[in-house]
């Protein structure tokens, strides 16, 4: 069934995944293209796309040669979850990493839920950017702010 928005239940699951990804790599939207992002696929899912890309996952590992990008990206997660003293029990399908294999939840819409997500962390850094670039500017000094008033 093909529908134009996530359901609840997926936007919720993009939303916790995405939420842990905050947590433990922030910035990782930038890392993450939506127009290749498949869920199903071990090389272009959100944690390959990490492991691909982002040279914190990158690095991480020798086994890197022996293993799916999505593996390295979720042995990693989980390790900096661990080493964070963040809850590391979770299953890929409760924070949106994979769709279920149950069909309860399918890959367009998470697909979609994730999009929604990264382009709103992409907003926000855009947003925050500015703002820092337009405090940058104000005035510092008290005489300083005397000239400007």
């Amino acid at each position: 069934m093909f529908t134009k928005k996530a359901s609840a239940r997926e936007a919720a699951r993009a939303s916790r995944g995405a939420a842990m990804l905050d947590q433990v790599l922030p910035g990782w939207e930038q890392y993450v293209d939506t127009k290749t992002l498949d869920l199903y696929s071990s090389q272009r899912c959100v944690l390959a796309q990490l492991a691909l890309n982002d040279r914190r996952v990158l690095s991480h590992g020798p086994e890197w040669l022996c293993v799916t990008p999505f593996a390295v990206g979720m042995t990693y997660l989980r390790e900096e979850l661990r080493r964070r003293r963040l809850p590391s029990w979770w299953g890929i399908e409760e924070v949106g990493f994979c769709p279920s294999f149950f069909g309860d939840i399918s890959n367009g819409g998470l697909r979609r839920a994730w999009t929604v997500e990264i382009k709103r962390r992409r907003h926000q850094t855009k947003c925050k950017a500015k703002a820092a670039k337009a405090l940058r500017i104000l005035p510092v000094t008290e005489q300083e702010y005397d000239l400007v008033a």
